[in-house]
């Protein structure tokens, strides 16, 4: 089965943000007692995820991009701390923006492989392998710092479609990074969704 870790901080602008960790091979993931920010936490994670997988080289997929902040993070621990060019950076995204501010963000990795996908994260790409994918990151929500007309919010049907097509595409050791954040309209609903369906 899949071993589940929550985790739990409050903000101003929500009153709680949840992360999940999920891991094939039920490895404890330590993280430190005091972080800044839910980012800080979930990256720590990560780094620890892609030091504890066999092999050096890595295909992560980051399923909603946003501003790429995440991604750059992700790409930092891929090509600069493994210095691995064989590894692979999926990007995806639906709204335009947020993968053209993603790209900009990446533009001093456009040597290495990282793939942009301007698309749902509800579908993921057929070829991919299964078992093939060390980590895959959704930070669900809406695209920070931009007008409501041109932010996409992620759908609790979309999400768990997504999360379900992932699960077959981890590698052993590997894992899903989910963050939710309660508190914004319909992230309720959309938190109940995810926990019952996942």
């Amino acid at each position: 089965g899949l071993h589940t870790r929550r985790m739990y901080t409050r903000t101003k602008s929500c009153p709680r943000r949840i992360f999940r960790a999920f891991s094939k091979s039920g490895t404890e993931y330590e993280s430190p007692n005091i972080l800044s920010s839910m980012r800080g936490l979930s990256q720590n994670i990560w780094k620890q995820i892609l030091s504890d997988t066999s092999s050096g080289n890595h295909t992560v997929i980051d399923c909603t991009c946003g501003n790429g902040h995440d991604s750059l993070y992700l790409a930092r621990i891929l090509f600069d701390l493994q210095a691995s060019s064989s590894s692979t950076l999926i990007c995806i995204d639906l709204n335009e923006k947020a993968i053209n501010n993603t790209a900009k963000r990446l533009v001093e990795y456009d040597s290495q492989d990282i793939r942009m996908l301007h698309q749902s994260h509800e579908k993921l790409p057929k070829w991919i392998e299964p078992e093939t994918v060390s980590l895959v990151v959704w930070n669900f929500g809406f695209l920070p710092h931009s007008p409501e007309k041109e932010s996409t919010i992620t759908k609790a049907e979309s999400s768990v479609a997504s999360i379900m097509e992932a699960v077959p595409l981890i590698k052993k050791g590997g894992a899903l990074s989910l963050t939710l954040y309660p508190g914004h309209d319909d992230c309720t609903h959309r938190y109940n969704w995810n926990m019952s369906k996942a």
